[in-house]
């Protein structure tokens, strides 16, 4: 789930009538989805994911938002997942979403998602 949810028809191209809200891009990862914690996952849906509460002594994050909606503006949810979650309910879908593992998709360095290859590099200030 560290890669990029990425399309070559366009990173706003997304053919999921359940999922209206999923994208692709650069901040955008894969999550898994289930209908309850422990039955069948259905992989592969794009969600916005911005991490937060970076600490820089130990270079490392304190959670994820995962950005949903049921394709309306007003109905935007973001989901917070903790480093101690595994499975937070949508309000919105109705379903439950899987928690990533916060270092795989955040990361060590204070700009997770700022490279489409590599990663980001402090001392450097730019992508390797």
């Amino acid at each position: 789930y560290e890669s990029i949810c990425k399309d070559t028809r366009g990173n706003v191209y997304s053919n999921s009538p359940e999922f209206p809200s999923s994208r692709f891009g650069i901040n955008s990862r894969c999550v898994s989805v289930s209908d309850a914690p422990g039955t069948t996952q259905t992989d592969g849906y794009c969600f916005k994911h911005e991490c937060f509460g970076y600490n820089i002594w130990t270079k490392t994050y304190n959670g994820v938002r995962i950005t949903i909606s049921d394709g309306a503006i007003d109905n935007q949810e973001i989901l917070v997942c903790l480093r101690s979650d595994s499975w937070k309910q949508s309000s919105v879908y109705g379903k439950y979403i899987k928690c990533p593992d916060i270092d795989t998709i955040c990361g060590s360095t204070t700009r997770p998602f700022q490279c489409n290859w590599g990663q980001w590099n402090d001392q450097l200030n730019q992508c390797i």
